[in-house]
């Protein structure tokens, strides 16, 4: 049976063997996590902090203001990719911050 992607991110965190962390996005993309090697099943969830005061872009490669996934405050997405290095953040205002799952 195969898990939706809501059901992978609930059962890693209830298991404890999802990848996560947290990025501050500024106005230079960057990717998640530059140095992972840990490879997604189910893909990765990525969610805008609530504290945010501006939105946050995501993109597979790169990203640009502008292009993308917008992702306000609050928002999040989950993406069917394989590597954490290949999700970019970025923002129009320095220090915004995502919080991320790999499943």
């Amino acid at each position: 049976m195969q898990l939706s992607r809501t059901e992978a991110v609930r059962a890693a965190l209830a298991a404890g063997n999802g990848v996560t962390g947290q990025l501050t996005a500024g106005v230079t993309h960057l990717p998640l996590d530059s140095g992972s090697v840990a490879i997604a099943n189910h893909g990765i969830a990525v969610k805008a902090l609530t504290a945010n005061t501006d939105s946050v872009w995501v993109g597979i490669g790169s990203a640009t203001t502008g292009t993308g996934t917008e992702l306000n405050p609050g928002e999040g997405v989950t993406i069917n990719i394989d590597s954490l290095t290949k999700v970019y953040v970025i923002s129009d205002t320095a220090a915004q911050k995502v919080s991320y799952i790999l499943t």
